[in-house]
């Protein structure tokens, strides 16, 4: 897939938005509903399905990620403006949650000082994570470049094993963590940046991916009727078990989705490129740690209230493609004032560092050697 600047192939700028929606859709059934709680009728089976996309929105967005990173040259710039956005959102709402939405609670500064450093203070589990890939990827970079195909296929293979099937299958404690999970779905996407070339039609990717899809859901099915059947809480809260971070079907949709995505027929859309360019945006803003049980809870959405509701999947749609829509709109905003006024300063920065010649990293090493010797 080519790509450039000023025409970007829109295929898997749709998945990111599919992406995006997905996990929505698993954040309202997630953190709106406890569905162990719920009574036995469709609409526990329906939270149980909407929670099973979450992980897999995920999968494909680090895919599209390490697709394009995995051969490109680092940017500073690119990471100082995630990191800005991250610190934008978790700054702006620890501010607007403590002074307005919640204007009776005395306002915690030590919230507001640990959005301003959401990295170190780990205020959000993807975005802590996918900085530090970022900052690991020229590493990986070089690994992807210089390894052979047979070695190549046998990593992935034993990171597999090791990663998703030991753990999932024999409940193997190998302490994997989702950074873990975010590395190696990057070498994934290095591989078939270098290696794959598809010959069937692009249908056939989709076809496996929603046998493999069709599969989990039974899966979510079956743990909730035997949940209730034997009266065994365990199986109704582990119903999506099968569509963790981790799961190999969850691996394995993700890929042959990105495959199908990949291989289809180019075509550029500046709609869908710049929606998609929103989709990080939308995840901060929604996830909030602040404003997700204000979101979900009594404050907007009430999701509780529709519990035993004939309207919960009417309410379900219309909350998750209301939550994308005002997401969109607030970070094409932010995009239009705040971020080109921080670009700006950035360029500048990145100029006065480009002119002083400065090696951060030479700089580093060379303090850490004297403190090593």
């Amino acid at each position: 897939m080519s790509t450039t600047e000023k025409k970007r192939n829109s295929n898997l700028e749709l998945l990111r938005i599919i992406s995006i929606i997905l996990i929505i859709a698993h954040h309202y059934a997630g953190h709106g509903f406890v569905i162990e709680n719920m009574p036995y009728s469709f609409n526990q089976y329906l939270i149980g399905f909407l929670v099973l996309g979450g992980k897999l929105g995920v999968v494909c967005f680090i895919l599209i990620s390490g697709f394009f990173m995995c051969e490109t040259k680092f940017s500073i710039k690119k990471l100082i403006k995630l990191i800005g956005e991250a610190w934008f959102y978790l700054l702006v709402i620890g501010i607007l949650f403590n002074t307005i939405l919640t204007p009776t609670i005395p306002i915690d500064f030590t919230v507001i000082l640990k959005s301003t450093i959401p990295i170190i203070y780990d205020q959000n589990w993807f975005i802590t994570d996918y900085i530090m890939l970022m900052i690991i990827s020229p590493v990986l970079n070089i690994i992807i470049k210089n390894i052979s195909k047979e070695s190549y296929q046998k990593m992935l293979i034993i990171g597999f094993i090791l990663y998703s099937v030991l753990p999932i299958f024999i409940f193997a404690s190998l302490n994997n963590t989702s950074f873990v999970g975010f590395i190696y779905l990057y070498f994934v996407a290095g591989y078939m940046r270098k290696f794959l070339q598809v010959q069937n039609s692009p249908k056939r990717y989709f076809l496996k991916a929603s046998i493999i899809n069709f599969m989990v859901i039974l899966s979510s099915i079956l743990f909730i009727f035997l949940g209730h059947k034997f009266n065994l809480t365990i199986f109704i809260v582990n119903n999506a078990y099968f569509s963790s971070l981790n799961s190999p079907f969850t691996l394995l949709i993700g890929i042959e989705l990105f495959i199908f995505f990949l291989k289809l027929k180019p075509f550029t859309s500046k709609i869908i490129n710049k929606i998609a360019s929103t989709t990080l945006g939308i995840y901060l803003i929604h996830d909030n740690f602040l404003l997700r049980p204000y979101l979900w809870g009594g404050g907007i959405l009430n999701n509780l209230n529709y519990v035993n509701s004939p309207f919960l999947f009417l309410h379900a749609i219309i909350s998750i493609i209301g939550v994308f829509i005002v997401c969109v709109i607030i970070d094409l905003i932010r995009q239009e004032t705040v971020e080109k006024v921080y670009l700006k300063i950035v360029d500048k920065l990145i100029l006065f560092y480009q002119k002083k010649n400065l090696n951060i990293y030479k700089k580093i090493w060379y303090y850490i050697s004297k403190i090593i010797d």
